[in-house]
């Protein structure tokens, strides 16, 4: 849950200038998160699970625009929503 909340955080910070302020806060629960697992003494896959999500739920957010486009600006207008997902995905590695 702290991943998907400095995901959204850092996000909306980007999506308007009035609310860049939001970026300063944003990586601290998942910084937190990280923290935490690493003192549990979990294996690192864990760690990296919960930056992936950390990283998909910020380019979901920050890559909006894509499912956003008119069917006049994309030739199969269908396709939108998968590749607004998996361009998400990609970039969150």
């Amino acid at each position: 849950m702290p991943a998907l909340l400095s995901g959204v955080l850092l996000g909306v910070a980007f999506l308007n200038a009035s609310w860049g302020w939001l970026a300063c806060g944003a990586f601290v629960p998942l910084l937190a998160l990280l923290e935490r697992q690493a003192s549990e003494g979990r294996p690192r896959w864990t760690a990296f699970r919960t930056g992936y999500l950390f990283g998909l739920v910020f380019f979901l957010v920050g890559t909006h625009w894509i499912a956003r486009l008119s069917n006049v600006a994309i030739t199969v207008p269908w396709l939108k929503y998968p590749a607004w997902i998996a361009a998400s995905a990609y970039l969150a590695i």
